[in-house]
C-alpha cells in the first residue's frame, strides 16, 4: 500500500471466481438435418433453438437408450467454454448420426434445421458455431 499526499494507493482486488457448469449437448444428425429444441422463454438463450441439454453424459446415454436410439454411431467433438457474465459453460458436444430418420422428436418443441438451407430461427452463439462445423 502506497501513500501519496495522504491517498491511499491500493492493488487491484482479486478476482471473484466466476463458477463453472458442464452440460452436453445432444446433437442429433440424420444427413443435413440436425434436431434444435426450442429454449423456454426464461433462462439462459430464452427462446432461442439449441441442441438437447444434459447434465451429464450417463443422462444423455439413457435418453438416447429411452428413444431407442443408442445403435448409432456417436463421436464426442471437442469441448469448448462458453462464458456468460456470472459463470462458464463447459459444453461438450455429443453428435450421434442417426441411420434412419425418425419423426420421434417431431412431438417435441423444435425443429430439424437444414444445414443446407438453414431456416431463419433464433439460435444461441454456441449452437451457431458447431452448426457452422458440421456443414
Amino acid at each position: 500500500m502506497l501513500t501519496i499526499v495522504g491517498r491511499i494507493i491500493r492493488g487491484k482486488k482479486p478476482k471473484k471466481a466466476i463458477p463453472e457448469k458442464t452440460t452436453y449437448f445432444l446433437i442429433l444428425q440424420y444427413d443435413n438435418l440436425v434436431w434444435l429444441d426450442k429454449r423456454p422463454p426464461a433462462g439462459i438463450w430464452g427462446g432461442l433453438f439449441s441442441f438437447p441439454q444434459f447434465e451429464t453424459k450417463m443422462l444423455l446415454e439413457q435418453w438416447l437408450a429411452e428413444h431407442g436410439l443408442e445403435n448409432n454411431k456417436t463421436e464426442q467433438l471437442i469441448s469448448f467454454r462458453h462464458t456468460f457474465s456470472h459463470f462458464h459453460l463447459d459444453i461438450v458436444p455429443i453428435c450421434v448420426k442417426l441411420s434412419t430418420f425418425t419423426s420421434l422428436m417431431e412431438a417435441q418443441q423444435g425443429l430439424w434445421y437444414n444445414l443446407q438451407t438453414p431456416a431463419s430461427v433464433g439460435l444461441a452463439a454456441p449452437v451457431e458455431n458447431l452448426l457452422r462445423q458440421l456443414v
